[in-house]
């Protein structure tokens, strides 16, 4: 098999004799001499497979022909070959090795000129859309049957990264997921995380066609969402719309907003001090001193616990019915939590002997859902019956 300075030089050869017949045909001289050389240092930049190509281009020489095969595939037990129009088969890997420092990106297919890639990346996919001629697609991972995964991101920061560029109003997601199963799913210590640079746009929207399908499903032993209370609520400042949530920076609790504006109109809707959602439940007698405990004199306070399945352990107050029967004297009640100070107030009152008084309250819990009942001057029975708590 020739060398590769002997195909160079027949190769310069076959060049000189080229021109010598290009002469004769135009009535031309042959090229001169030094023209050659120029052209002969030019050449000899490029790479050794175009020399072997140039060379059975020249000779079609058999020998020198099985040197410069032009790839037409990759055997098995090769790498693939770029810039092959048929099919291959191999079982090694191909790589592109780029030095990111002196490079935009490694590998990138676009039909918007190689100036618009928008990121540094390894790989990039770059479509035009919506134009004869022009990929609607940049990226597409298509998996069938038994595949699993069309596309897999994974990093130690941000595994899929979605860049949605036209005008804010169009609609068109940086990302879109959408399947027979689950259209999108994240896993990991932030699963899926959304951000919209638009005032009107959001972070993640979730869409379903079928009515008993939610649009936003959370598992049963996760939460839907986490406020991390970054700011004060009610809001003294910006313009918020209403289905705004905020979880308020000095722990007073959960806002929304009820009325668009700037800051709009905020209600509380929980607090580790409120009592939270009010919960009817069918009317019961918690307490009755004529069975438990005789009457209640002057000075005399007695603890009453709200038992029973109705009323929930984590309940945090109750609205009762306090009721005062076979008075002596004159003298009041007082209802309250039964682990807090007694306040100087009264819940209720009477004024003689034989008397019957009843007044609705609502009165906090304990964490045992336990309240006291206090009384002042004359002595008394008393009831206490349940309406419903607060949680």
């Amino acid at each position: 098999m020739p060398s590769t300075e002997e195909l160079q030089a027949q190769i310069e050869a076959l060049r000189s004799e080229v021109a010598t017949l290009r002469g004769q045909l135009g009535g031309q001289r042959p090229a001169h001499p030094e023209t050659r050389a120029v052209s002969h240092d030019i050449d000899a930049k490029r790479s050794r497979r175009n020399v072997l190509k140039l060379t059975v281009a020249g000779l079609g020489g058999a020998g020198l022909a099985q040197m410069a095969v032009s790839p037409a595939s990759a055997a098995n037990g090769d790498a693939l070959l770029i810039g092959n129009a048929g099919g291959q088969t191999a079982t090694l890997p191909t790589g592109v090795a780029v030095t990111g420092s002196s490079a935009g990106y490694g590998l990138a297919f676009t039909d918007n000129g190689l100036n618009s890639v928008p990121l540094p990346s390894a790989v990039v996919g770059h479509a035009r859309g919506l134009g004869i001629g022009n990929w609607t697609t940049g990226v597409l991972g298509v998996a069938v049957q038994d595949s699993f995964y069309g596309v897999v991101g994974d990093s130690v920061r941000c595994g899929l990264y979605g860049i949605a560029r036209g005008p804010a109003d169009n609609g068109w997601p940086a990302v879109l997921g959408e399947g027979n199963g689950d259209g999108m799913q994240g896993r990991g210590k932030v699963g899926l995380r959304g951000r919209a640079k638009d005032a009107d746009g959001a972070g993640v929207i979730g869409e379903t066609d079928d009515t008993d399908a939610p649009a936003l499903w959370a598992s049963g032993d996760s939460g839907l969402l986490a406020l991390n209370g970054v700011q004060a609520a009610p809001p003294s400042t910006g313009t918020f719309r209403r289905g705004d949530v905020l979880n308020d920076a000095n722990g007073s609790g959960v806002w929304i907003c009820v009325e668009p504006g700037s800051p709009g109109v905020w209600r509380k809707v929980a607090g580790a001090k409120s009592a939270g959602s009010f919960h009817v439940v069918d009317g019961f007698r918690a307490f009755d001193s004529r069975k438990t405990g005789g009457k209640l004199a002057a000075g005399q306070t007695r603890t009453v616990t709200i038992s029973g399945s109705t009323i929930p352990s984590k309940a945090t107050a109750v609205h009762h019915v306090l009721t005062a029967l076979s008075t002596s004297g004159k003298g009041s009640l007082v209802a309250f939590p039964a682990t807090r100070r007694r306040p100087a107030i009264s819940s209720l009152v009477w004024y003689g002997a034989n008397q019957k008084h009843a007044v609705g309250l609502t009165t906090g819990l304990s964490a045992t859902r336990q309240l006291k009942i206090y009384a002042t001057g004359g002595s008394t029975h008393f009831l206490v019956d349940v309406l419903g708590y607060y949680l």
